[in-house]
């Protein structure tokens, strides 16, 4: 019971932050107003999980139309993978610890 509850936390936490991160990738591709209350809330919101990579992968623009945010696509990447590492060694825990009562 606690196993599930908990990995469905981190779960969760992880699919949230892999939404927010698209939708601030798709905002910035298809340039929605700026000054929209969404679209200030939803930047508002993402801003410090691309902090650690804005400086490292800076933003162009492809064919002089699309803004491409690189920050944005590689924290997408590098959340994605850490959550899946702490998702499996959390189970991982939590598997040998309830393997070890059992015995």
């Amino acid at each position: 019971m606690k196993r599930n509850f908990f990995v469905s936390i981190l779960q969760f936490a992880l699919g949230a932050i892999q939404a927010i991160l698209c939708l601030r990738f798709m905002f910035k591709i298809f340039s929605p107003v700026a000054e929209s209350f969404l679209a200030q809330w939803l930047y508002l919101l993402s801003d410090p999980l691309i902090y650690p990579f804005d400086a490292a992968f800076p933003s162009s623009y492809i064919s002089g139309m699309f803004f491409i945010e690189k920050a944005t696509f590689i924290a997408l990447i590098i959340y994605t993978l850490v959550g899946i590492l702490v998702i499996n060694f959390v189970n991982n825990l939590i598997y040998e610890s309830q393997r070890k009562r059992s015995k």
